[in-house]
């Protein structure tokens, strides 16, 4: 579907409705054109669930206005009207089209005497003359039900008199004649004391600013469609399926990072058991572990490669070992080295002077620290 350049812009919603702007004035020649406006509507209705129409206009030409009011009121859609800043004279006739209507805080309604140009015939202006006055009629009857005041009340009182009527949204609440206020989606410079101009205009910068993002969103979705995939699916669809695909890789992370988390953990183990099986073995020390263990993470084929390569050292040597090394050192000043390891006489500077005391322990703690023959 192509999209109206200006006043007809449309979003899908993630509830799957969608939003018509109407802003600007009304008439062939203005922003809001009957023709685009009911034509864009009835293929909406086919392919959305709810409607939003929003108003900020000032009116416009009333035979335009009275062609958008009946297909707002004859359409089947779940349809909800929005006033956002103004709607005077034809635009606040379409917003009291008979739907569920609501006004943003700041926003004003104006009532007045439907008026209109006509020419040609004398049968043709009395016909004018009586389309004018049947809306008013119907208009009439409408607010009627809605303020609990009779139709020939409500006429005399909003348009028998030929003047401007502006209702605040509170004011249009308070009579029933409107559904709700409802909060505008940012802040606005706006207060109870902004005019009727400038409410209008700041709901149309808030359009032109939209517009002018739209370029970009529109070609990301061209871009999208040339996916095969997408390529019949409308823009709520795409929305859609956007967002449940990246629900779908949120998850899908999630369980990566689970697994990768678990299988760090049974690699660690299986390290940790490899290295006590080596220290079990008389391949390497208690001590030699942390450095082993760096050496698995780095490069594990060559470490186990390493590890494998280590003799292993039976009951009695390292009995033999321990006892040698730890209870029966020899030489002079043995008794400085008794009970020490090699990382302990490294510590005091002793290594030197246990090498040359005794030659024999120092190669033995040399193997036991680093797993190889000490060569002098």
């Amino acid at each position: 579907m192509n999209r109206p350049s200006k006043f007809f812009n449309y979003v899908p919603k993630s509830d799957g409705g969608a939003t018509i702007l109407l802003y600007g004035d009304v008439g062939p020649w203005g922003d809001i054109d009957s023709q685009r406006v009911v034509t864009e509507l009835l293929a909406l209705e086919g392919e959305y669930k709810a409607i939003d129409v929003r108003i900020n206009s000032t009116g416009g030409d009333v035979f335009t206005g009275i062609a958008i009011f009946n297909a707002l009121r004859q359409s089947k859609a779940d349809i909800k009207i929005y006033v956002d800043g103004i709607a005077a004279s034809i635009a606040g006739v379409i917003a009291l089209c008979g739907k569920p209507l609501y006004m943003s805080q700041y926003a004003r309604l104006m009532l007045h005497k439907v008026s209109g140009g006509a020419y040609g015939s004398a049968k043709e202006l009395r016909e004018t003359a009586d389309l004018i006055e049947n809306l008013e009629g119907s208009l009439a009857e409408m607010v009627a039900q809605r303020v609990k005041l009779t139709k020939e009340e409500v006429h005399s009182r909003y348009f028998a008199d030929g003047k401007d009527h502006w209702l605040t949204a509170k004011e249009a609440l308070d009579l029933g004649m409107i559904d709700g206020i409802h909060d505008l989606p940012e802040e606005t410079d706006l207060d109870e004391s902004s005019s009727t101009d400038d409410i209008y205009q700041v709901f149309n910068n808030r359009l032109e600013k939209t517009e002018a993002q739209e370029p970009s969103t529109m070609a990301l979705l061209d871009e999208i469609k040339r996916i095969p995939s997408f390529a019949n699916a409308t823009e709520a669809d795409i929305v859609t399926r956007l967002q449940n695909q990246a629900l779908k890789l949120e998850e899908k992370d999630k369980a990566i990072t689970n697994l990768q988390e678990r299988v760090a953990e049974l690699e660690a183990k299986e390290l940790e058991a490899l290295l006590n099986t080596a220290v079990a073995d008389g391949r390497i020390t208690q001590e030699q572990k942390p450095t082993y263990l760096n050496l698995l993470k780095s490069d594990r084929a060559n470490a186990e490669a390493l590890l494998a390569s280590l003799p292993k050292a039976d009951a009695g040597a390292k009995q033999f070992h321990s006892a040698k090394q730890f209870t029966q050192p020899t030489g002079s000043g043995a008794n400085k080295f008794h009970g020490k390891t090699w990382r302990e006489l490294d510590k005091e500077n002793l290594l030197a002077e246990y090498k040359k005391c005794d030659p024999e322990g120092f190669a033995s703690l040399y193997k036991d620290e680093f797993g190889v023959d000490y060569q002098n």
